[in-house]
């Protein structure tokens, strides 16, 4: 290949990742989106999973709160980073009726020793790989961890975050949904 072919190549494939980073960058950068697939809610609605000792938990349990539903893996370095500021706000917005809860979707050995290690305050429910799909339906279409739901106390769907979400944007949101509850 000559010079000229290559740094062709090698200028097409850069501004190429410029601007996939570019346009996920934008994407990720907006408060929040939300969905109507009526079959995909209903689907996370009616989950059943078991918990990190192996009880099953039902969704349902926690109709009529705000439900914070975050989907993650140990071996996620963005999921890893953005569970701490959800402890916070877990514990601090828990008497306002906000539930956090995690669903890992990872080795059940490696979640335990994660979710220990971190004290993470709320429960975490063992999800699989079929869990995706559901997440493809909600707003998720490149199936990415983390992945984010909220949903009101009505069981609709408020917000959906593809990507990390920083706790101050988290913050925001879950203020907005208490006040207008």
């Amino acid at each position: 290949m000559n010079k000229a072919a290559y740094l062709f190549l090698v200028l097409t494939v850069a501004l190429a990742a410029g601007f996939a980073g570019f346009h996920f960058s934008q994407r990720n950068n907006v408060p929040g989106r939300t969905q109507t697939d009526n079959g995909a809610l209903e689907r996370i609605r009616s989950l059943e999973l078991p918990d990190t000792q192996g009880k099953p938990q039902p969704l349902g349990q926690w109709r009529g709160r705000i439900l914070v539903i975050n989907f993650w893996a140990t071996w996620c370095p963005p999921c890893r980073r953005e569970i701490p500021g959800f402890a916070r706000l877990s514990r601090k917005y828990e008497a306002n009726g906000v539930q956090f809860v995690g669903i890992g979707v990872d080795d059940g050995d490696k979640v335990r020793g994660f979710t220990n290690s971190m004290a993470i305050p709320y429960p975490i429910l063992m999800g699989n790989m079929d869990l995706f799909q559901i997440t493809e339906n909600l707003g998720n279409p490149t199936q990415a961890l983390p992945f984010t739901l909220i949903l009101d106390r009505k069981g609709t769907v408020a917000f959906i975050r593809e990507g990390m979400l920083e706790e101050e944007s988290l913050e925001q949101t879950l203020k907005s949904l208490i006040s207008a509850s």
